[in-house]
């Protein structure tokens, strides 16, 4: 078993090469040895759309089985409807199939049960595993589909006061089964965008937020007079928007806007956002009367800290966003999508007029500088020696964040890929240049360190 695959909060690789169907058996075993460890005996079992997912899928849950679990299989869905079915079931975890953002020829797994599995959670089932440790029990197999339960939930919580016009771009991913139908049924008109589940993903990326990935959403929003469009990756657990006038809104922005709404209602709670999240976030919490907490890059981060400071809401710039909301405890990108349409609703205004009452920043885009898993760490070590040097003011909760007098720049050591990832924020585009200039200067340097140029790892990672 390739232990590369075991990343931060989620086991990812390349199918028939770094985890193949075998290798899911093996986990299934194993993570069902130690979950009965805990009293768990029972959990939910569902897939993406990719090619390889029935079989990987498959051998997960013989795996499960043959250690004594029971499973609930819902076949293909979205992350966000696996994670209600394990609560709706009351099962004691979920196993979602999917390698998420990541090309088409990738897969892996996604564990839950109150929270995310990340970190040693996740290499101590790669241990019981190359070890062949596991329980020998019979679990029982049974099938449901609770997407009907699903949608009402959501409909009992919001509501679409103003019928809307808007393009759904589920990305050929698994969000094609319940984006359209969840507006629809609540009175707005969907225009559907590469809504056929197509494992193969043969219109665009299954990473929204990749530059050009959203560009015939864009065209579409506009040709159609649409008041937005919504885009989700493969597993249908980030969202990403796209305004009347065809332009981005990222998931902070979101959450920014989310968060005025909330803490209108509940003044005072905590908000949890990510590091790299704009300035604007805490910005705005603070002038709405709440409490911003930073967090590490990453959902399952956010979940973390969400359940340890009881906030009522959170998010990251990937575009996964939570609502501590019962039967809706993690990520929730349904949940988001009809939290975006009642607010534009309840508005009465566009959602480029809603986006202009933030704070304004400039951001440059996440950028991914191929770097060997062995290596990484070691360089963000290198960058945050050398602006120390500088004594600049920095922050290492997840990374290096160096802020400067006009903005900052934050490098970190990716949690999904071999790279390191750098994003920098300004008030102004002339600001953002200089500080950018002065990161990849930096990062530059640090990668030569190790024998790697900057322009060509810029160009290999993905």
């Amino acid at each position: 078993m390739n232990e590369s695959v075991f990343r931060a909060y989620s086991i990812r690789g390349i199918v028939g090469d770094t985890i193949t169907a075998q290798d899911t058996l093996r986990i299934g075993q194993a993570a069902a040895t130690i979950l009965a460890e805990t009293g768990i005996t029972s959990a939910v079992l569902g897939r993406d759309c990719r090619t390889s997912s029935p079989e990987l899928a498959a051998a997960l849950g013989q795996g499960l089985l043959s250690a004594g679990m029971d499973v609930i299989d819902i076949g293909v869905c979205p992350t966000p409807l696996l994670n209600f079915a394990t609560d709706h079931v009351g099962a004691g975890a979920g196993f979602m199939v999917t390698a998420s953002h990541n090309p088409p020829n990738h897969n892996g797994i996604k564990i839950r049960t109150d929270h995310t599995l990340q970190g040693d959670e996740l290499t101590h089932i790669c241990r019981v595993a190359q070890a062949e440790a596991f329980r020998h029990a019979e679990g029982t197999l049974t099938y449901a589909a609770p997407l009907d339960a699903y949608l009402e939930a959501i409909h009992q919580r919001v509501s679409i006061t103003r019928p809307l016009r808007l393009v759904v771009d589920a990305g050929n991913g698994t969000a094609g089964l319940v984006a359209p139908k969840l507006l629809e049924e609540a009175g707005c008109s969907v225009v559907p965008l590469n809504c056929e589940p197509d494992g193969i993903f043969p219109n665009r990326a299954p990473d929204p937020t990749i530059p050009g990935a959203l560009d015939a959403l864009a065209v579409r929003v506009v040709a159609e007079h649409a008041d937005a469009g919504f885009a989700y990756d493969g597993d249908g657990d980030r969202l990403v928007v796209i305004d009347e006038m065809g332009r981005l809104v990222l998931a902070d922005q979101l959450l920014a806007l989310l968060a005025r709404t909330a803490l209108a209602v509940c003044p005072g709670a905590n908000v949890v956002y990510e590091v790299s999240c704009s300035q604007a976030v805490p910005e705005t919490v603070l002038a709405a009367g709440g409490r911003p907490i930073p967090c590490p890059v990453g959902y399952a981060f956010v979940h973390q800290a969400m359940r340890r400071t009881k906030a009522i809401l959170g998010g990251e710039t990937a575009g996964h966003l939570f609502f501590a909301e019962p039967g809706f405890q993690f990520d929730d990108a349904m949940l988001g999508t009809m939290r975006i349409a009642s607010l534009l609703s309840l508005a009465g205004c566009t959602l480029s007029s809603l986006q202009a009452e933030l704070p304004r920043y400039v951001q440059s885009p996440h950028r991914r500088f191929y770097c060997p898993d062995g290596e990484k760490a070691a360089v963000v070590r290198h960058i945050r020696d050398h602006l120390a040097a500088q004594h600049l003011p920095i922050e290492e909760i997840d990374g290096v964040k160096a802020y400067s007098a006009h903005g900052w720049s934050l490098f970190r050591v990716s949690n999904t890929e071999p790279a390191v990832t750098l994003r920098c924020e300004a008030r102004t585009g002339a600001e953002l240049a200089e500080i950018e200039g002065t990161a990849i200067d930096v990062l530059r340097q640090a990668l030569r360190g190790i024998g790697l140029d900057l322009e060509s790892t810029q160009k290999d990672a993905h």
